[in-house]
């Protein structure tokens, strides 16, 4: 069962990652906190990938891999400025929402059809987002949810769930078309520069900011690659299914760490929520039996 370690390594790294970005918002752009992570472990993920075997590339590879980066790179930048605009604790919960946005995406790619698990892990994600807003309940029974229209990290992270609903069907084919580690070493490599292309047109200074926040921006760069490492070591011996969806647990330490070092607030009812979005994404999951959820480690 180490598979269970590993995964639960990926799902911490990756809160600390998003706790870390938060942080480092503060003195950088949203545009270049979205490309440190890359830039920094890209070199790395290259030596960790080097003589590591894979499968002949092929056209399906390619194909899938020109497909999957635009979106990854779109999905990256939402991401970054969603955490920026607003707390933790709302706005990473919502990427609970890929396996509902999923169902059509499996539905249409390789027929499949959820069956009642499927079903009743969305009303669950439903529900968690409703109490995830509760404290709005007091202007009515649909203040909760005209309080997700009003944050705007909550509704970019929708926008990212839903891209990622799409990276991690291509993300697959790519992988099983070369390798995962090679995989993630590519496409490492390819986001640090198409991310960088963007951040240094849009962030004046975007090389000074790195220069000036080097160290945290390292500690991103780190961050990713144990996140990755543990996912893909985590992807070799355990079905995808079920690794994906106990990864989905980053959303529970996302909220924590919003709470111990940014002072979030109404830590029950976010963590309660949360909790719900996590065992629906499970039921879909698990209950759908999708076997496509992996793809690069940032969708995650």
């Amino acid at each position: 069962m180490i598979w269970i370690a590993y995964t639960l390594g990926a799902a911490f790294f990756a809160a600390i990652e998003d706790a870390v970005a938060k942080a480092t918002l503060r003195v950088s752009s949203p545009w270049v906190v979205a490309w440190a992570p890359f830039l920094f472990a890209a070199p790395l993920f290259a030596l960790l990938a080097r003589g590591t075997p894979h499968r002949p590339l092929d056209a399906v590879f390619f194909a899938a891999f020109a497909a999957c980066l635009p979106l990854e790179v779109v999905a990256i930048l939402l991401y970054a400025h969603a955490i920026q605009r607003s707390p933790l604790s709302l706005t990473i919960p919502f990427l609970s929402l890929t396996p509902v946005f999923t169902l059509p995406v499996s539905y249409l790619l390789i027929g499949e059809v959820p069956g009642v698990a499927g079903a009743a892990g969305v009303v669950l994600i439903a529900v968690g987002v409703y109490v995830l807003n509760i404290q709005a309940r007091h202007t009515g029974w649909l203040g909760p949810l005209r309080a997700v229209a009003r944050e705007p990290g909550s509704r970019m992270m929708i926008g990212v769930a839903l891209i990622y609903s799409v990276t991690s069907a291509l993300g697959k084919i790519a992988v099983l078309h070369s390798g995962p580690i090679f995989y993630g070493a590519v496409s490492a490599a390819a986001l640090s520069v198409l991310v960088g292309i963007v951040a240094v047109r849009r962030a004046k200074g975007a090389w000074g900011e790195v220069r000036d926040n080097a160290r945290p921006f390292f500690l991103l760069g780190v961050l990713y690659i144990a996140m990755a490492v543990c996912h893909f070591k985590a992807v070799e011996i355990a079905p995808v299914a079920y690794m994906i969806a106990l990864k989905r647990t980053s959303i529970l330490f996302s909220v924590l760490l919003g709470w111990i070092f940014f002072q979030e607030q109404a830590l029950r009812d976010r963590l309660l929520g949360a909790s719900l979005m996590v065992a629906g994404a499970v039921l879909i999951t698990v209950g759908s039996g999708f076997p496509f959820f992996l793809s690069g480690a940032s969708d995650e």
